[in-house]
């Protein structure tokens, strides 16, 4: 996810805490933590968007 947003994990973990980034999804037996993609790309769809109309 670092890699398609080119965000570091502390800016990512910042923007979720100020709600700007999707929420991720949480395996406690893995201990580990996944995003859907889906929601990745619309979010950097989004992204876009709002930069072409300002």
């Amino acid at each position: 996810m670092c890699f398609k947003t080119s965000l570091s994990r502390a800016t990512v973990y910042r923007m979720i805490s100020a709600c700007d980034f999707p929420l991720s999804l949480r395996f406690v037996v893995s201990r580990r933590i996944f995003w859907a993609e889906e929601e990745i790309d619309q979010w950097i769809k989004a992204l876009v968007t709002n930069r072409s109309h300002q």
